[in-house]
């Protein structure tokens, strides 16, 4: 299915009442709740993807630092060099998951923010919704 999400659920009720033969019919009420119906079902599979992905991720990246925090708590009784090595891989996965948080971070921004600075972002939305 291919989603036009350019434009808001609000901008599909206000062309569904405009179109619509039928004013305040139940073809409109069974059109705006199916798509309410639908944005929450959007809402929720992202945010069972989110969860997945930050769980494969981020989640697993902050176990493995603490692993090797932990394997290192008491120096005195460990190798220099393996305390080195434990100290890399824990600096290496926080630079993973510092990747991997602005990676998804920078896929949740706005599609109308991409090729456009906040200003401009902000005049086309206040168009959209006329006083």
């Amino acid at each position: 299915m291919n989603i036009d999400r350019s434009r808001t659920t609000h901008d599909l009720l206000r062309e569904t009442r405009v179109e619509s033969p039928i004013q305040g019919g139940s073809l409109v009420r069974d059109w705006t709740k199916s798509l309410e119906t639908f944005s929450f079902s959007a809402v929720m599979t992202e945010r069972r993807r989110l969860a997945g992905e930050i769980h494969d991720t981020l989640a697993q990246e902050f176990a493995g630092i603490l692993l090797h925090l932990e394997a290192v708590r008491s120096p005195e009784d460990i190798e220099s060099s393996i305390i080195s090595e434990c100290l890399a891989r824990a600096r290496e996965l926080a630079k993973c998951g510092l990747e991997d948080a602005r990676r998804m971070l920078l896929g949740l921004r706005p599609k109308s923010l991409e090729g456009a600075d906040l200003v401009h972002a902000l005049r086309q939305l206040v168009e959209r919704f006329p006083l």
